[in-house]
């Protein structure tokens, strides 16, 4: 399993802020896609920028895309931390780093 770390990028008129998510602990980079893709755009992610769930998943979200919102926008973006191991992943939840 690998931690990974998720953040996010808001833009809008008169917003740019950048925030971290969380984190949580996968098998590869698919399955945060499909964590992300669930919790946060609802499924329907690709539907709202310009890039295919391949070109998302290679570059590790859509952060880094091009802003397609008129008014306001939301970036996805994550980053790999490495290997852990199932006591790693305990005491992260024991320390609430990691959610249930």
């Amino acid at each position: 399993m690998k931690l990974y770390k998720i953040r996010t990028h808001f833009y809008g008129k008169d917003l740019d802020k950048e925030a971290n998510l969380g984190y949580m602990v996968a098998e590869n980079d698919n399955g945060v896609y499909d964590h992300i893709n669930k919790k946060f755009q609802y499924g329907e992610w690709p539907e709202f920028v310009e890039m295919t769930r391949e070109e998302i998943i290679s570059a590790k979200g859509d952060y880094d895309s091009e802003c397609m919102g008129e008014f306001y926008d939301q970036k996805f973006g994550w980053e790999d931390l490495g290997e852990v191991s199932s006591e790693d992943v305990a005491h992260l939840k024991s320390l609430k780093i990691l959610a249930e």
